[in-house]
């Protein structure tokens, strides 16, 4: 998420849910992700910036994963002004399942 800088703080963007691809199946997600660091680097041979997250699968292992900054603030969408994150999360989950499934054979 992303909030004014000023107080009083208001939620300005806002991200859907998401899951951390598994680490034995890149099409399906572990049963138990709990993200629990995070860090803002320049990274890879580009030098451009992404976010490293470092997170537990299943309670038994840990892993970390590399985001590029473009592709996080693609996630992030506007809270219109006054409106309760319950029901922005409401209407971007619903519109979420509005949109085709690709489906995995």
């Amino acid at each position: 998420f992303t909030m004014t800088s000023e107080p009083p703080y208001q939620l300005t963007r806002l991200s859907t849910e998401f899951l951390f691809p598994s680490t034995t199946d890149p099409k399906d997600a572990d049963i138990i992700q709990f993200a629990s660091g995070l860090e803002w680097a320049q990274g890879g041979d580009d030098d451009r910036p992404q976010i490293v997250i470092a997170y537990g699968i299943n309670d038994c292992e840990g892993a970390v994963v590399h985001v590029d900054w473009e592709t996080v603030q693609g996630l992030l969408l506007p809270v219109p002004m006054g409106s309760q994150v319950v029901h922005t999360i409401a209407n971007m989950t619903r519109e979420a399942f509005q949109q085709p499934i690709e489906k995995h054979t």
